[in-house]
């Protein structure tokens, strides 16, 4: 119970919403530290305080907040220094302030309002990590500024309210963690509940197919009759098709690489399109070249629930614009192979790009935001990437990109 519980914690918060998070506190210190400069300083002036502490408190975070606005698919080295400037601004800044300040009353208040937002922004591990990083960084930073050390007892004295303060934000957590935990296991309870009862009755349908089919065989009965029955078995396959892939975009686990193996994209366009439950109008607005293909190293099942969701929005944006069609392109450069999903409908807004990744994230109303995360995912799995390119009311592209194989 336990291992598995922590074993949670260390995945609990994506980074991406870390991310948003983060955002919101980057301008709330962009306005708190010129604020409180004039608190501290002139209102009710500190032991130490000084314009140029808070300079250099801003500048990372500034250089964040343009950094943020720019990139669109977090880098490691921009995750990194997210992490960075989180350490930075709470932990090490606030305990910088409370030792150069004396172990002031105002800024031991200070210093718990940062355990509290630093609970709120990360996760558990990292809540522990960073303040004791941050901390002892501090301690060293102020040992160089030759600050003035208090007698021992004053420290003492603080600790128990300092450690209770980091208490709650851990037991913050640990609610939190709990809390999201409960959600997602009702999500994949009622998505496993309903494709279980869906598939029960539709096997049965397949059962009476089965015999239908083996009568006519030895009856020799009509061949339309035959046909309407096979055009049956077709819709059974699209159905299991659409339960298989709601499973999946709901699964927030890693995705398990060890069936990955070389596969033709060409066939996999086919099995989408074939599969999917495409009304005659719909199909008639999917254009794409038959002759072009290429392998790449996934899974069948994973690479045809990322295109149908690209289609599938591609549909929604060229029905919500009534107007446009859906083009299906395949290539290569020098080092990747490539497919894109182009359609000519709404088109996104660059706020809209920046963010169509980011799980529960959707435009559309009645959406669940759960596919184009999904996408990304599964195109990470496969050692590719996926972006978009769009201008509104003109076009929308979504691009996988994918290493080149041999075979």
């Amino acid at each position: 119970m336990g291992f598995t519980l922590f074993k949670h914690l260390s995945a609990e918060t994506k980074f991406e919403a870390t991310r948003s998070r983060l955002k919101y506190l980057s301008w709330l210190g962009v306005l708190g530290h010129p604020l409180y400069y004039v608190f501290w300083s002139i209102v009710f002036p500190q032991a130490y305080e000084g314009l140029l502490v808070r300079l250099v408190a801003l500048l990372p975070i500034i250089g964040w907040l343009i950094w943020d606005y720019k990139i669109k698919n977090e880098t490691k080295f921009f995750i990194f220094y997210s992490y960075s400037v989180i350490a930075c601004t709470l932990p090490f800044f606030f305990t910088y302030m409370y030792l150069m300040n004396e172990a002031s009353p105002v800024w031991l208040g200070s210093l718990i309002c940062c355990i509290l937002y630093l609970a709120l922004i990360v996760d558990l591990i990292k809540l522990i990590i960073m303040f004791a990083l941050g901390s002892l960084f501090a301690f060293v930073a102020a040992y160089i500024a030759g600050f003035n050390m208090l007698p021992s007892l004053v420290y003492l004295e603080h600790l128990p309210i300092v450690a209770f303060a980091l208490l709650g934000g851990i037991t913050f957590k640990l609610a939190e963690i709990m809390t999201i935990k409960r959600n997602n296991d009702r999500a994949i309870a009622l998505a496993g509940t309903i494709a279980h009862e869906l598939r029960t009755p539709m096997m049965g349908i397949k059962l009476e197919l089965d015999m239908l089919l083996e009568e006519i065989e030895n009856n020799s009965a009509s061949e339309d009759y035959e046909n309407n029955l096979n055009n049956l078995f077709r819709h059974h396959r699209k159905s299991s098709f659409l339960i298989d892939s709601l499973l999946q975009n709901v699964q927030t686990g890693e995705i398990d690489t060890k069936g990955f193996q070389l596969l033709h994209i060409k066939k996999i366009i086919d099995e989408v399109i074939l599969y999917y439950p495409f009304s005659q109008t719909q199909q008639k607005l999917i254009a794409w070249d038959h002759n072009q293909d290429f392998l790449f190293y996934g899974d069948t099942m994973l690479m045809g629930q990322v295109l149908m969701n690209l289609i599938r929005n591609a549909l929604f944006s060229v029905a919500a614009a009534e107007k446009g069609d859906i083009y299906i392109h395949i290539g290569s450069d020098e080092k990747h192979n490539y497919i894109i999903v182009e359609d000519r409908g709404l088109g996104m807004s660059e706020k809209d790009i920046r963010h169509m990744f980011d799980r529960f994230y959707s435009k559309s109303r009645g959406g669940a935001g759960l596919g184009l995360a999904f996408c990304y995912r599964v195109i990470m799995s496969f050692k590719g990437n996926i972006s978009c390119r769009s201008i509104e009311g003109e076009f929308t592209q979504v691009k996988i990109s994918l290493p080149k194989v041999g075979g």
